[in-house]
């Protein structure tokens, strides 16, 4: 049963509160403001660090915003001689007479307490940003200020008059590394995400990473990166350190020995038993170290491949001794490399990365203090927790790793790649969250939707408040949580949205397996009744909203995703029959919606070549949307086959890995069965593969079946159905062209598991034009243009 919103936070939303609900009482408390006057004012310690002068500027600026009065900031001895009451930030001798000795001497890392008394609250935590945190955590508990998302959306409650009851709380964080990856894909301007992120009380290695926030505590642990080096890394630094440009040519031996091939290859890893490479390594991961004055994390992680690991004998040796693929780089770290660092630079500190060959623990080694190991379950089940059989594998992994490492982080993906549609997972950081902290995990650092232009289609401004909450404390209600937010971020429409995302929730957790490339089929919950019943709900959520902007929009930008949902599943669900608008009204909207988002947009200047090629793709399939039609009737020899065996794949939704599309686009084609195909050329006298991929076999043996055309040989410039393959199904096969660079993924969504043997005859209906007229070389590109993919069901016996 879905929850009913409290009233309070509506209200709160929509600017209706006028005095503090928890913390604002009768005459007799704390006054801090009344008659819209400060009534006391901000003091720091004589030798106050940078951070705590920020707590007290960030202090008194929302005060202000907040009352209209201004809230002066002393230093203690300025202050002796100044009435009312007194704010105290950070470890001033006031503040510290309200504690004692032990109650303070027990603030380590960002914890903090706050109490009243004799006048005063004291914000006090422990140094460098306890007492920072301190302020963001009275700002957001007692006085009721929300800092909703990256885009600087700041719930700020109006008040004449602040009396403050008695406080007296102790917080301290259930992990020292609470941070969001921003890096990837990051267009939003940095203040921006800066401010969200330390204002819910982030800090890890990648804030660092990326700038420096001395002003804001700066963070407990920081990365050893070489600014002369534009790709350096946090992870995947092997060739960073030893690059096969640099040194394959004349030290082949540094590098994996690939059985297959008989030989040294450069695309691999590195040979750890090779002795000269070690030697190489340890030079320059002890000369990184003193560059960065012989403290700080240096990674030392293979790089982002599967299953490339050096296979010369003795690595093989130690791969099936440890029984793990990482086990030559783990052995180097945990016996060669980590004795050399911490003889010679005690305050380092040395991190790998386990992920994919690397993710299982070794059987044998132990890992010395000195050494971090960041765990990335890339293979997880992205809808479900670790406690979930469908992750039984991995919580071994996890579980092992906790069993041999003293320092472990989390590298945790909270949703997956691809697909713009959103997903109601949060229950489940909440209970990951749960299993770290138990089993002593130090850091969490989530890679989490991009804040980007793309992901506001999704729920990442709702994932990302509600993660920063549970890395701080993961026992605390989730529902509650959610219904905190909606009422804040979506105002009027809270009801409408709060029952979207809690059946959502509910939905997702009815998924199958959901892996980190999911595609259209992992979504199968979202089916016609529940779409139409979504759309229902929004058309409600707009209504109430037509008189609030801001609102207004932050429901339009979740609606986003069910739209493309919709349209993505319309010929697939035959949604025509259900939805009360066409699918033309509903590809506008999203148009238009994603076009306003864009001209909303913050954008790091220097990013923005890159946001608008991201922003000029994405319209490129969105207009597609608005360029679909019911399909032509099919021609010879499918004319006559019962309608119910045809299933007909548009190409609006193609996954294509080009990253250089400037040969292939998805484009509007009268011809075309639908109004759209997929475009590209190809060289003349070059034979064009088309096929599909089944999956692989239990031998691990790929299966695919291909049909191959001459362009130059075809006759004329019409469509046609070319037969590709009599094959099953399954979850992980697609039609692919061009190589395997443009992918039909909605073969996954057709399929069955309860009936996988299923056989279909496969085509793909392909235009094929020929170069310009007055095209000077003999290998000018032809077009090759695919508008639909086909797929009958055929009887086992068919012929």
């Amino acid at each position: 049963m879905i929850k009913r919103i409290r009233v309070t936070a509506i209200m709160m939303a929509m600017g209706l509160s006028t005095m503090i609900t928890a913390t604002t009482a009768e005459a007799g408390g704390l006054q801090l403001a009344s008659d819209g006057q400060a009534r006391a004012v901000i003091v720091l310690p004589d030798d106050a660090n940078a951070a705590e002068r920020t707590a007290a500027t960030e202090l008194s600026e929302h005060l202000r915003r907040m009352t209209g009065a201004d809230f002066l900031v002393y230093s203690e001895a300025d202050a002796a001689d100044v009435d009312g009451a007194r704010i105290l930030v950070g470890p001033s001798a006031a503040a510290r007479a309200l504690f004692k000795a032990d109650e303070l001497d027990a603030l380590t890392g960002d914890a903090f307490r706050i109490r009243t008394a004799d006048n005063a609250i004291a914000l006090v935590g422990g140094r460098p940003r306890g007492s920072l945190y301190a302020v963001y955590s009275f700002l957001e508990n007692d006085l009721g200020v929300r800092w909703l998302n990256w885009f600087d959306d700041v719930y700020l409650p109006r008040y004449r008059d602040i009396n403050i009851l008695s406080i007296d709380r102790h917080e301290l964080p259930a992990f020292a590394v609470r941070d969001i990856l921003v890096r990837t894909n990051r267009t939003t301007a940095w203040d921006d995400l800066r401010n969200f992120l330390v204002r819910n009380k982030c800090q890890g290695p990648e804030l660092m990473f990326m700038d420096n926030i001395e002003a804001y505590g700066g963070v407990s642990h920081r990365y050893v990166i070489d600014p002369v080096r534009p790709n350096s890394l946090l992870v995947h630094t092997l060739h960073q350190f030893v690059s096969p440009r640099d040194y394959f040519d004349e030290h082949p031996e540094y590098f994996s020995y690939d059985a297959s091939r008989k030989r040294r290859v450069r695309d691999r890893h590195l040979c750890f038993s090779n002795p000269d490479l070690v030697a190489l390594l340890n030079k320059k991961v002890l000369a990184a170290i003193k560059k960065n004055g012989g403290r700080g994390i240096v990674s030392i992680s293979a790089m982002d491949v599967s299953n490339l690991i050096c296979e010369c004998p003795k690595c093989k040796a130690v791969t099936k001794a440890e029984g793990t693929g990482g086990a030559p780089l783990l052995k180097y770290i945990a016996e060669e490399l980590s004795p050399v660092v911490a003889k010679r630079y005690p305050e380092a500190i040395i991190s790998t990365l386990a992920y994919r060959q690397s993710a299982k623990a070794p059987a044998k080694l132990r890992f010395p203090k000195n050494v971090l190991i960041v765990w990335a379950p890339i293979g997880a089940d992205f809808a479900h927790p670790f406690s979930h059989p469908n992750n039984a594998e991995l919580l071994k992994e996890f579980k092992g790793w906790a069993a041999v490492a003293p320092t472990m982080w989390i590298w945790y993906y909270p949703e997956p790649y691809r697909q713009p549609l959103a997903m109601g997972n949060l229950s489940r950081y909440a209970k990951d969250f749960q299993l770290f902290r138990e089993y002593g995990v130090k850091g969490l650092f989530i890679e989490s939707d991009s804040p980007g232009l793309k992901d506001r289609r999704r729920l990442s401004s709702l994932n990302q408040w509600v993660m920063t909450k549970l890395m701080w404390d993961p026992d605390q209600d989730v529902d509650l949580l959610i219904e905190d937010f909606v009422g804040h971020f979506y105002g009027p429409a809270a009801p409408m949205m709060l029952e979207y995302i809690m059946d959502l929730e509910a939905a997702t957790a009815s998924a199958g397996f959901m892996g980190w490339n999911a595609n259209l089929d992992s979504f199968r919950f979202m089916d016609a009744a529940r779409l139409k019943h979504w759309q229902e709900l929004f058309d409600r959520a707009m209504k109430a909203t037509a008189h609030s902007p801001q609102f207004a929009a932050h429901t339009a930008n979740t609606r986003m995703s069910v739209d493309h949902a919709t349209l993505r599943t319309w010929t697939l669900q035959g949604l025509d029959t259900v939805m009360p608008v066409s699918r033309d009204v509903i590809a506008q909207r999203y148009i238009d919606t994603y076009e306003q988002a864009n001209r909303d947009r913050r954008i790091d200047p220097k990013r923005k070549g890159w946001a608008d090629k991201a922003y000029a793709q994405t319209m490129t399939q969105l207009r597609s949307f608005s360029g679909l039609k019911p399909f032509k009737p099919l021609p010879p020899p499918l004319a006559d086959v019962a309608p119910e065996r045809v299933h007909q794949l548009s190409p609006d939704g193609v996954f294509i890995k080009l990253k250089d599309r400037s040969t292939l686009d998805l484009v509007k084609d009268p011809d075309a069965a639908g109004g759209i195909a997929v475009r590209f050329k190809y060289a003349a006298g070059k034979t064009l593969r088309i096929g599909h991929y089944e999956g692989e076999s239990p031998k691990g043996a790929v299966i695919s079946h291909e049909k191959t055309i001459r362009p130059d040989e075809v006759a004329d410039t019409q469509y046609h159905l070319y037969h590709i393959s009599r094959s099953r199904l399954s979850d992980a096969g697609y039609v692919y062209a061009r190589g395997w660079q443009i992918q039909f993924h909605d073969t996954k969504y057709l399929f069955d598991p309860n009936n996988p043997d299923r056989m279909y005859d496969i085509y793909a209906s392909i235009k094929i034009t020929p170069p310009d007229a007055d095209a000077v070389s003999d290998n000018a590109p032809y077009q090759v243009w695919i508008d639909r993919i086909v797929l009958v069901e055929v009887d086992a016996d068919t012929p």
